[in-house]
């Protein structure tokens, strides 16, 4: 899935090109960063701009940075209560919270954030993820049906990764 990541930021990166704004360089150069592979680098580039009160944009590529590290817990601190969550991008920003929630344990709370970012999933690609981490969420909680049928509709999502998806579920 990092790939199909690292193709969303460039689109990203594309479109943070393009909108004016103080912090435009930054935001633009971070994104770069993610394009290119280099998400910490991108976590550096944004932290001055991620103390105080930053913008909903800057929140959002500092957390899609801190994802690609695995900085679960700063995804999480940038995006929980954020108001905006389901009007920017799809609603990324709910889905890499529900993502951190997973990682960090937070499987009632991640199931929340994952069905809500299935519902806003603007692409087939978008919707595979989500759905794959609401199936992980519903796993912890030991829901195995409701696991098992999310596994399997990511594979319809997602069919390149259709063969470990229907194995998973059987899995569960």
């Amino acid at each position: 899935m990092r790939p199909l990541f690292f193709a969303l930021s460039l689109l990203w990166s594309q479109a943070a090109h393009d909108q004016a704004g103080p912090a435009d360089s930054v935001l633009a150069a971070a994104n770069r960063a993610i394009a290119g592979g280099r998400p910490w680098r991108a976590t550096r580039l944004l932290a001055p701009l991620t103390r105080g009160a930053p913008s909903p944009a800057v929140r959002l590529t500092a957390a899609r940075a801190a994802a690609l590290w695995e900085g679960w817990e700063s995804v999480e601190r940038l995006l929980e209560g954020e108001p905006w969550l389901d009007q920017l991008e799809g609603g990324e920003g709910r889905a890499l919270l529900g993502r951190a929630m997973v990682e960090r344990g937070r499987a009632g709370a991640a199931s929340i954030q994952g069905s809500r970012a299935v519902a806003l999933a603007s692409n087939s690609d978008a919707r595979g993820e989500r759905l794959v981490t609401l199936a992980r969420a519903l796993d912890r909680l030991d829901l195995l049906d409701s696991a098992a049928a999310m596994y399997l509709a990511a594979a319809v999502e997602l069919p390149q990764l259709k063969d470990w998806l229907v194995l998973r579920a059987a899995g569960v």
